[in-house]
């Protein structure tokens, strides 16, 4: 017995390359503005659309135009974090311990007493927030006009220790007006807020949208793990409108805002023309418009298929269930 193994550790030290884990090859992404990149992004949104449940983290944070450099506790800061899920009926989620669940335009929040039905607010008194309909946003990513639904970036990337394939769209003209207005992403940030149309009367000049896209796609099976987005909302109205707190150098900027010296002292602000940006992590590297509010938008997507919604009491049941 003692020869025979002897023999084994003798043939495995032998054979020292049979005991090395398979070298791993990076995997083979397709060309941007390929079809071969276009299937990829359309495999990624009917696998979101038929998803029958997950989980998901987002983070949102706005940059209102009429408020840049404004240095006040609105229009950016810390953004809004959420935790919640979706399945094939409910979306949900927790924002500042309020729980609440979505379903066909109405909304339940958790509260003492139970389940409550309510509008645009939740249990705490917080304003609800804005909550991602996977089904919805990745049926109108894959109903995008073909010219439009180039993929004019591919790169490699890993999130959640998988390996994705980061895609990126860049939207502007009717298609990203109509994927702005369709209700799958956060908009409604800009100087509309203050009702200036209705300040100076007249018909208010149409608001135009530019949209940038980051879909990253598990190479194995179409899963989206991460969707970062930036909307930019220009609205024409802020062109002649200052907003300032305190007298000029107190933070309420100068006629030259948009004239930004860089790190060696040259004027370098407008050195890349539009669309030739450098993309970080799928998104175009890009500032706003001086009349352009900006809102970013991350959303992290797990638990395919194992996550469940919280547990309603009849009353809530009964005012989520279909008419």
């Amino acid at each position: 017995m003692r020869i025979a193994i002897a023999a084994v550790l003798s043939l495995i030290a032998a054979t020292p390359l049979a005991q090395n884990p398979a070298t791993t090859t990076a995997p083979t992404l397709p060309e941007a503005r390929s079809d071969a990149a276009n299937a990829m992004m359309l495999r990624a949104c009917a696998t979101m659309t038929a998803a029958k449940s997950g989980a998901f983290q987002s983070d949102q944070e706005v940059d209102l135009a009429m408020l840049r450099g404004q240095n006040l506790p609105i229009g950016g800061g810390d953004g809004t974090h959420l935790e919640g899920g979706f399945d094939q009926q409910y979306r949900w989620g927790e924002l500042d311990g309020s729980k609440f669940v979505l379903h066909a335009g109405r909304m339940v929040v958790e509260t003492d007493a139970g389940w409550k039905l309510r509008g645009t607010q939740l249990a705490s008194g917080t304003p609800a927030p804005f909550v991602v309909a996977p089904r919805l946003l990745f049926a109108q990513l894959a109903e995008l006009p073909a010219s439009f639904r180039q993929v004019v970036h591919v790169e490699a990337g890993k999130v959640q220790d998988r390996d994705v394939a980061i895609l990126t769209l860049r939207l502007a003209d009717e298609a990203a007006e109509d994927l702005a207005l369709g209700g799958a992403l956060p908009t409604g940030g800009g100087g509309g807020m203050f009702m200036l149309g209705g300040m100076f009367g007249g018909e208010m000049p149409k608001k135009t949208y530019s949209i940038d896209v980051a879909i990253f796609t598990a190479i194995d099976n179409g899963e989206v793990l991460r969707l970062r987005t930036k909307i930019y909302e220009d609205d024409p109205m802020l062109q002649n409108v200052r907003f300032q707190i305190g007298g000029e150098g107190e933070g309420g900027g100068g006629e030259d805002d948009e004239v930004v010296e860089g790190k060696d002292g040259a004027l370098d602000e407008k050195a890349v023309e539009p669309g030739q940006e450098p993309i970080k992590k799928g998104l175009p590297d890009r500032k706003p418009g001086r009349t352009e509010t900006m809102i970013y938008w991350k959303v992290d997507f797990s638990n395919f298929g194992k996550a469940v919604a919280p547990t309603l009491d009849a009353s809530g049941t009964r005012w989520l269930k279909d008419d």
